[in-house]
């Protein structure tokens, strides 16, 4: 289990010093946000609406659950900047693009740039992009500069016809120096190929203190009601804080706020032990999350139980986007993806998308990461047979296998 600290600038801080001065004090704002606009208000909509959706397909499955809807719009947003067509239409519908194209771009890199805190900073946020394409690959410009310029995602080339799999050691080498070693290995082995064209990869990593943390010696060992029966877990807890908390039908809201009070975990608890249900059965979409989370009001001397927990979730999501509606792109035949390139070896289309989260929540705040890697390539063109230069020729018994007739061509029209 991570233990999280204050970050380690002001431990070094205080080394220069040799310990005579305080340390400057933590910047608890550190960055000025930007205003929100309307077009920020309407990706935000429409990235939000797309998060509840993947939620509803992911939490079909049994067990815990932990991803990065934001990372996961980022790279697939990417990736839309070179779909053309009916392509680029059903990705538009299932990411609920809300702006036309120019917009989006845009707007979604400033959104991450507003994000992304300086060093120094109580809430610890740093977001990157990037693209590893096939070197010599005709890319076309028009995509490289939006990558460059909108999403911050420089091109580096690698070599994935004569070396996939140094190039996957070389994705996820980059990976994990975004996201602090969390995400380690987002590409497993046999996703990329020799056939693959082009990675986008996003990476998002957070760390942040709670704004009142939970004193460790007052964790405790308490049983936890899981629905495959009961396990022990350490409970940590607050007996007199002041924290915003509501109920809505069954379901009990509370907003934990990290120091800096500009994110905040949400926790929507149902009221029943056993009322898991009650959410399942809800459409929880992003009107409805909105609605309870501004339900909640501050509540004084309150106590909160929070078991401390570690998750890790690692998922492919082609069917998923799929099932969402999101199907020409990964068809190696009716895709198109000409926007990144005029491919002179068969048609791009999406390979694969993985996502890999990680979480940990203790008493001192949160570490969390992520990355999402969308794997574009071509298909596995039909073998060429182009018989320009001298060959042998037989003619054979294809039940026997006798050879009843064999010789060699070396100019056709010699007779």
């Amino acid at each position: 289990m991570i233990r999280l600290t204050l970050p380690l600038f002001a431990a070094a801080l205080i080394a220069c010093t040799g310990g005579d001065t305080d340390p400057d004090p933590i910047d608890l704002t550190c960055v000025e946000r930007a205003d929100v606009t309307t077009d920020t208000e309407a990706l935000v909509d429409g990235n939000n609406a797309f998060a509840w959706l993947l939620y509803e397909q992911l939490a079909g499955e049994p067990g815990n659950l932990f991803f990065s809807p934001f990372s996961i719009s980022a790279a697939l947003g990417m990736t839309y900047g070179g779909a053309r067509g009916e392509t680029a239409a059903e990705m538009a519908e299932v990411l609920d693009i809300q702006l036309d194209d120019d917009a989006f771009h845009a707007t979604f890199g400033a959104l991450i740039g507003d994000l992304v805190t300086d060093e120094g900073c109580v809430v610890d946020l740093a977001i990157a992009n990037r693209l590893f394409g096939q070197v010599d690959y005709p890319w076309e410009t028009e995509f490289l500069t939006l990558a460059e310029e909108a999403w911050a995602a420089p091109l580096e080339e690698a070599d994935f016809e004569t070396d996939p799999e140094g190039s996957r050691e070389r994705i996820n080498e980059w990976v994990a120096e975004q996201t602090r070693d969390l995400i380690p290995e987002l590409v497993p082995e046999g996703i990329i190929t020799g056939l693959t064209r082009m990675v986008l990869t996003n990476a998002i990593a957070f760390k942040a203190s709670w704004k009142t943390q939970f004193d460790p010696d007052a964790t405790y060992d308490r049983l936890f009601r899981a629905p495959e029966g009961d396990v022990m877990v350490p409970m940590m807890l607050e007996e007199e804080g002041s924290f915003r908390y509501g109920q809505h039908d069954g379901v009990e809201v509370l907003e934990l706020p990290y120091a800096g009070e500009t994110q905040s975990m949400v926790v929507l608890l149902p009221s029943e032990q056993d009322g898991l249900e009650v959410l399942d059965d809800w459409t929880l979409d992003a009107g409805t999350v909105d609605a309870l989370a501004a339900s909640v009001y501050e509540v004084e001397d309150m106590r909160v139980e929070l078991p401390r927990f570690e998750l890790r979730s690692q998922l492919n999501l082609n069917q998923t986007l799929e099932t969402l509606g999101m199907e020409l792109a990964f068809d190696p035949d009716l895709a198109d993806l000409t926007g990144l390139a005029d491919a002179p070896d068969g048609n791009l289309f999406i390979q694969a998308v993985v996502h890999e989260a990680f979480i940990d929540v203790d008493e001192s705040g949160t570490e969390a990461a992520a990355a999402t890697a969308v794997v574009v390539g071509v298909e596995s063109a039909p073998p060429s047979f182009i018989a320009d230069h001298p060959f042998v020729f037989f003619i054979r018994d294809d039940v026997t296998g006798s050879v009843l007739f064999l010789g060699r061509v070396e100019d056709p029209t010699a007779g």
